[in-house]
């Protein structure tokens, strides 16, 4: 992840679960980026967060193993 890219993200209400909400909008911001000329994007995920996880993967990001370089925490990383 040394290239020329950023990270997408996601925080919604519990209310707001459930939706799409989070692929269709993260889904919108990769493909915006990639557009801008963006080499990649990366997501950093908690492990236990299974939905964040399955959102990852449907936006068809793949894992690149865990990593606590950016947050107080070991998460799950993930790239397109």
């Amino acid at each position: 992840m040394n290239r020329k890219g950023r990270e997408v993200g996601w925080h919604f209400d519990p209310d707001a679960w459930g939706r799409g909400l989070a692929t269709e909008s993260a889904g919108g911001a990769i493909a915006r980026g990639f557009k801008a000329g963006l080499d990649e994007i990366h997501a950093v995920v908690r492990p236990d967060n299974t939905a964040s996880l399955a959102v990852c993967r449907r936006l068809g990001m793949r894992s690149i193993g865990r990593t606590s370089r950016w947050y107080a925490a070991e998460l799950e990383a993930f790239l397109i």
